[in-house]
């Protein structure tokens, strides 16, 4: 089973308590927009932030096989990597005007790196992204999230990452994540203070949510996804089937069940429970499976866009490099559009707000 996108989405969660006067009123709608942009300026230069890149740097020193810094996208780029934004979450994936009360989130601009781990090579993309619920005085708790994207270095349809390197790549992301995420907290805290102007701490509990989908090339898979979203059939009853008709469909979700105990441990329940198919966006397809586990939760699973993949046999070799160069994955891939719908959903579940079902 190959993949051309592996991303991992990790969030905590962090409450405002404040330590001087609480302030009677909190910035709403134009004002707000501009204050979360300041402070999202003014963590892209915090020490502290600077301090969980460089924690970012020593882990990927210590577990790869070697890596380099790569220069990250220029201001303006299409994917939006090269910017720090501020963004609306229902305008982002609903597509159209929301109320002004509606949370925003920041992403700052990413880093780039080129990894090798065993024979697998990568080019990884790190984000820090945050929602304006502390400034926003709300009583729901921020989400401070990191991103890591993870796409082939080569561009050869004949050397896609195998499941065990995207299994690698996520228990790495993990690391990553538990390194950096001390000092994002940290600068958060210090810049939300200062834009707020008044005194305290951000109160953090132990969830944390980890959001991991790959882009899935295998047949067997699209057979799977196939039999659910145009047949309406159940996990269950595609793998009790015995009918022809359904043996790619049955593969498909035997490699899914094993990729996913590979990933979170063989005690997950892989289940028409716990397994789902999200059907939040047009012409987007997934499989991904809940496990919850002490504080944590767990969303893993494949994405695939409807119609979007080119018979390689009808391109030239150039063509099929061209096709699997590193800004078009990205730009055409489901599994960054997918997974941050699933990341904000999964946010949203713990509020009192609408969820994205």
């Amino acid at each position: 089973m190959n993949f051309d996108v592996a991303i991992s989405r990790v969030a905590t969660y962090a409450t405002p308590v404040f330590t001087a006067q609480r302030l009677g009123s909190f910035p709403t709608g134009v004002d707000l927009r501009s204050k979360f942009r300041r402070q999202a300026d003014l963590i892209a230069t915090d020490p502290d932030f600077r301090r969980a890149q460089d924690e970012i740097l020593k882990v990927l020193k210590k577990s790869t096989d070697d890596f380099v810094r790569l220069p990250c996208a220029k201001a303006g780029a299409k994917d939006g990597t090269g910017d720090i934004q501020v963004l609306n979450i229902r305008s982002e994936f609903l597509g159209s005007e929301t109320e002004s009360s509606d949370a925003l989130y920041a992403r700052l601009k990413s880093d780039r790196y080129q990894l090798r781990i065993k024979d697998a090579v990568w080019i990884l993309r790190t984000r820090a992204s945050a929602t304006s619920c502390a400034l926003e005085g709300k009583d729901r708790p921020t989400k401070l999230w990191w991103t890591f994207e993870g796409i082939p270095a080569i561009g050869d349809v004949n050397r896609r990452p195998h499941e065990d390197d995207v299994v690698r790549l996520l228990q790495i992301t993990d690391d990553l994540e538990r390194a950096a995420r001390d000092g994002f907290k940290a600068a958060f805290e210090r810049t939300l203070f200062k834009v707020l102007e008044t005194e305290g701490c951000l109160d953090t509990d132990k969830r944390e949510v980890h959001i991991c989908a790959m882009e899935s090339v295998d047949d067997n898979v699209d057979a799977l996804l196939d039999a659910v979203y145009f047949d309406g059939r159940q996990p269950s009853a595609i793998s009790a089937s015995t009918r022809d008709d359904l043996a790619e469909a049955r593969k498909g979700i035997s490699l899914f069940d094993r990729f996913v105990r590979k990933t979170i441990g063989e005690k997950a329940v892989i289940n028409d429970a716990t397994i789902f198919f999200p059907r939040g966006i047009p012409r987007l397809k997934g499989i991904f499976c809940r496990h919850e586990i002490e504080n944590k939760t767990y969303i893993i699973g494949f994405a695939r866009k409807t119609g979007a993949r080119i018979g390689d046999d009808l391109l030239s070799e150039s063509e099929q490099s061209a096709e699997l160069a590193e800004e078009n994955v990205r730009l055409r891939s489901a599994a960054r559009p997918l997974s941050a719908w699933l990341a904000n959903a999964e946010a949203m579940s713990h509020e009192k707000m609408p969820e994205f079902n």
